[in-house]
Formats: structure tokens, C-alpha cells, sequence
């Protein structure tokens, strides 16, 4: 008798931590998501641009005239794609599922499309930073809590180890939430930055202003590309 009642005290026990076990990583690992999205498939929204050069040297191969040819242009954006963000969402997905999803497709906005040697670089270039600010809305701390702050100090010996090394920020302003990408790529003995940031509006989940900057060191060559979009609203 005694043996059955250790037996069954021990069971209960098994079947109490198991539970508790399901109960912590439910509460822990994943969580309904608050998000929702401000703006639909279809949308448009219209941007002016705006691009600085510093200086490129073309004995190293480097030209920046296609991207100066866009200065003073303005260009529809339209959300083309949108992921799904009623499900379960956690930190480790939000980045990989929304942010780094490619939201949308560029046009001039006279309706011609762009130039055949503009779609890759501007898909990884001046859209990268527009399609990535198009966040959704529900829960702006959480989306601060997902980041760090800013980028953090990485050694030049660190990224030629890896080759290149890619962090995320954010935080929130005013009205609006500022998010960015940092890549930092070995070009031996130096370290090349290409920064994608944009400033999104609270109410809609629409980049305000984003940017994209790239900077080489100079004793490889020196090349600096500051590019603004800023809003204009939608059509």
C-alpha cells in the first residue's frame, strides 16, 4: 500500500512539472501577436528624392551616376506583398518574417518604369530601407524591445574574421519609430559601412523618411552616397 501511494505521489508530481513546463513556455517562447497592418496591398504612396555624393573614384570601377541621375525624381512605391502578422509572432521571427520581407515594387511617378540597371541596385539599395520601415501597428515598445538601440562597436579584426557582419536598431521618437541595418564588410585591411534606415510614422506604419548611406575608406578609394526619400503622402 505504502509502495502504491509513493507510485501515485510521484506521478502526480511527473504530470504537475510537465504542466508547468507547457505553461511557462507558452507564456515565455511565443505570445498572440498585437500587430496589425495600416496600410493594404494595393496601396501607393508617393516619394521625392533626394541624393548627396560626396566623391567616387572611377579607377577603382566606382560610378554613382546612376543613382545621381534620380536626384530630384519622385517615385510611387506600392505595397505589393504583405506578410501575415495575426499569428504567433516572437523577436527571433519578426526580423526574418516582416523586416526583411520585400514589400513592395518602384516606379517613376510619371509612369515609366526604371532603367534596366537600376532594379538591382535599387531593390538593395535606396527600396531596401523604404520596404523595411513599412511596419505594422499594434505594439511600438515591443518592436523597440525586439532591437538594440543603436549599432554596437565592432572591431575591424571581427568582421575580417567573418567577412561581413550585419546588426538591426531601433527606437522610438516623437511620432514616429526609427529602424536601421548596419553591414559592415571586409575589404582588407578596412571596413566598408552600408547603413539602410528609415523613420516610421506611428499612425499609418509608413516610412516618413529613409536613407541609405555607404561609405569606403578612403585609402581604397574614396566614395561616399547619402540618399534621402522623403514622404509625400499617399495617392
Amino acid at each position: 500500500m505504502q509502495r502504491q501511494r509513493r507510485l501515485m505521489a510521484l506521478v502526480l508530481v511527473v504530470i504537475l512539472i510537465g504542466s508547468v513546463s507547457i505553461l511557462a513556455f507558452s507564456l515565455v517562447g511565443t505570445f498572440e501577436s498585437p500587430f496589425y497592418w495600416g496600410v493594404s496591398v494595393g496601396d501607393e504612396i508617393l516619394y521625392s528624392v533626394n541624393v548627396s555624393h560626396d566623391e567616387s573614384n572611377s579607377n577603382y570601377g566606382y560610378t554613382y551616376s546612376n543613382y545621381l541621375s534620380l536626384d530630384g525624381e519622385q517615385l510611387i512605391v506600392q505595397i505589393v506583398e504583405l506578410p501575415n502578422v495575426a499569428g504567433l509572432v516572437s523577436s527571433s521571427t519578426f526580423q526574418s518574417q516582416v523586416v526583411e520581407m520585400y514589400k513592395i515594387s518602384c516606379r517613376f511617378s510619371n509612369g515609366t518604369e526604371l532603367p534596366d540597371e537600376f532594379p538591382n541596385e535599387f531593390a538593395t539599395n535606396i527600396g531596401k530601407p523604404l520596404s523595411q520601415s513599412i511596419l505594422p501597428l499594434g505594439d511600438w515598445t515591443l518592436i523597440d524591445r525586439f532591437f538594440l538601440d543603436e549599432f554596437p562597436v565592432i572591431a575591424a579584426p571581427d568582421v575580417d574574421r567573418s567577412g561581413s557582419v550585419t546588426h538591426c536598431a531601433s527606437f522610438r521618437l516623437n511620432e514616429s519609430m526609427y529602424f536601421g541595418s548596419r553591414k559592415l564588410l571586409s575589404i582588407f585591411p578596412n571596413v566598408a559601412t552600408y547603413i539602410w534606415e528609415g523613420w516610421t510614422a506611428f499612425d499609418t506604419g509608413v516610412p516618413l523618411v529613409a536613407r541609405f548611406y555607404v561609405n569606403y575608406p578612403s585609402c581604397m578609394f574614396s566614395a561616399l552616397l547619402n540618399v534621402t526619400l522623403t514622404y509625400i503622402g499617399t495617392l
